[in-house]
């Protein structure tokens, strides 16, 4: 059984939603660690999966070196025992994982604390683009993920992004109260602490390298983003499949105290799971034994 204290903190959203900031802002308490996307860890699909660097630069890392013999299944609880926190903080968004999390921390008596981070269309667009995809790249990103995030049912709190990069300290507060994370004052600037997470953003990991940064707020849009933006449908406010998921989102949002979910349980605990969740599989399966390099876009 574990302490009454003890948690597991899965920050979930969409690439590019800030998932790495927020999973750093929460292990910069002492009584969490921050692991980063560890799912890749135990089912790599990059070529740099298979030789992981830990942010504290250490080879090998003292942390890791203990963590990282263990099985995907027993991770997080494991993780509790040997670390002595008290939270362990997973920002791996990978919807199939955190289904899998879920569901063995439910058998292994460690509560979950699902919080979904996720930017507006337009930032989420934005964020694309200037990284060199289509203008319309991010809905696909964005219905995918969030539509199957939601068909989870499991419980969970929504923050916006933007909300958070412009009041970091008050919105990191409410997470932290949320999942019962001792907060800290100058907690948000993640930078200032040794951490030992694996994978994720590379533009926040030289952040925690560098000891030294910022968190950046809303960026100006270029005119021509904003004109290829303007003939969207979204940006017309036509997209009404998109407009359902954002006010899904929206009515969970932390700043409200509406978790959505709070007594659900977990809708695949069976055998049967979503058949998303197959062909993901399937995928990681095939890139584990042909992994590529990251592309440039992926690599800031």
């Amino acid at each position: 059984m574990s302490d009454a204290t003890n948690n597991l903190i899965m920050v979930c959203g969409a690439s590019r939603s800030g998932t790495t900031m927020l999973d750093l802002m929460l292990g910069s308490s002492d009584s969490a660690f921050s692991c980063g996307e560890i799912y890749a860890l135990f089912r790599p699909y990059r070529t740099h999966h298979f030789n992981p660097d830990c942010c504290c630069g250490a080879k090998p890392c003292l942390v890791w070196s203990k963590l990282g013999k263990l099985n995907e299944s027993e991770f997080h609880a494991a993780a509790l025992a040997q670390t002595g926190i008290h939270h362990v903080v997973d920002s791996s968004k990978d919807l199939n994982w955190v289904l899998d999390s879920n569901h063995w921390a439910s058998h292994q008596d460690v509560p979950v604390k699902n919080v979904l981070l996720w930017k507006q269309p337009i930032d989420l667009a934005y964020s694309h683009w200037k990284r060199g995809r289509p203008i319309d790249y991010y809905r696909r990103a964005f219905l995918n993920y969030h539509e199957r995030f939601l068909d989870l049912r499991l419980p969970f709190v929504t923050i916006g992004f933007e909300e958070l990069v412009d009041a970091p300290e008050k919105i990191l507060k409410k997470v932290c109260s949320y999942t019962q994370v001792e907060w800290h004052e100058g907690q948000e600037e993640f930078w200032q602490k040794q951490h030992h997470h694996l994978f994720g953003s590379a533009g926040t990991f030289k952040q925690v390298n560098t000891g030294d940064s910022k968190i950046r707020s809303k960026e100006d849009f270029p005119a021509d983003f904003l004109a290829a933006w303007g003939k969207t449908a979204a940006a017309q406010g036509h997209d009404e499949r998109l407009n359902d998921v954002i006010s899904a989102l929206g009515a969970a949002d932390i700043v409200l105290g509406t978790p959505a979910n709070p007594n659900a349980k977990l809708r695949y605990s069976g055998p049967a799971k979503p058949f998303w969740y197959y062909h993901h599989a399937l995928k990681y399966m095939y890139q584990k034994r042909f992994p590529v390099q990251l592309s440039s876009a992926e690599s800031t």
